[in-house]
């Protein structure tokens, strides 16, 4: 596994940024509500652009999830997570830098959905300070340290306050994450051997059926 820095940025287009527009003024409904009360088919022209958006994240970032580094196909399907909650900051629901692909165990509901991850609050989103690592904003090996070991996968050292709470808020100590890890970790030692990586990918996506 490895922790990736988002390199670029979402584009909209005059097309998609009218999209956003009549969805103003925001609140939690614009991202998955009925929309009632805006123009006629922003219902549409949202989830069109919603899933533009998952595309040109799925470019950005390959396959690995935004916050655990984990392959995105180890607990498929992605999610588009926005790393400050839109129930807390609505305003920045469409901000492009505030949008990636997370894995399921990542983006539960449970997780971050009720944590407010902005400590200093700015009206310019990239003025704002968060309180994890921000998978745009920050260079992930000044936050973490991965150590590997060949006897049982891989083990995580938390370098930040920030780190530790992107471990707390996405469980990256859990049993869950920790068995990801261990997968994942199998993967990576044999991947040069071409029949072995067919089948540990099979078996990461669990299409694999013993016989």
């Amino acid at each position: 596994m490895k922790f990736k820095q988002i390199q670029g940025s979402l584009f909209f287009n005059t097309v998609d940024k009218t999209t956003i527009n009549d969805l103003k003024p925001f609140s939690s409904n614009e991202w998955l509500g009925k929309l009632s009360g805006k123009p006629w088919g922003a219902r549409t022209r949202r989830d069109t652009l919603k899933k533009k958006i998952k595309g040109a994240l799925d470019v950005l970032q390959g396959d690995t999830c935004a916050f655990c580094g984990l392959y995105l196909y180890e607990t498929s399907p992605a999610q588009i997570e926005h790393i400050a909650p839109k129930g807390y900051h609505p305003q920045f629901m469409y901000t492009n830098n505030n949008l990636c692909l997370a894995c399921v165990l990542c983006n539960g509901f449970e997780k971050k959905g009720d944590i407010d991850t902005i400590s200093v609050l700015n009206p310019d989103y990239d003025q704002c300070t968060f309180t994890i690592v921000h998978p745009y904003k920050d260079e992930p090996d000044k936050h973490y340290q991965i150590a590997n070991y060949s006897q049982g996968g891989i083990t995580l050292h938390y370098l930040t306050s920030e780190s530790k709470k992107s471990r707390d808020i996405f469980d990256l100590e859990g049993p869950k994450q920790i068995r990801a890890r261990g997968k994942q970790f199998m993967h990576e030692e044999l991947k040069n051997d071409p029949a072995v990586e067919t089948l540990l990918k099979q078996i990461l996506r669990n299409k694999y059926a013993a016989k």
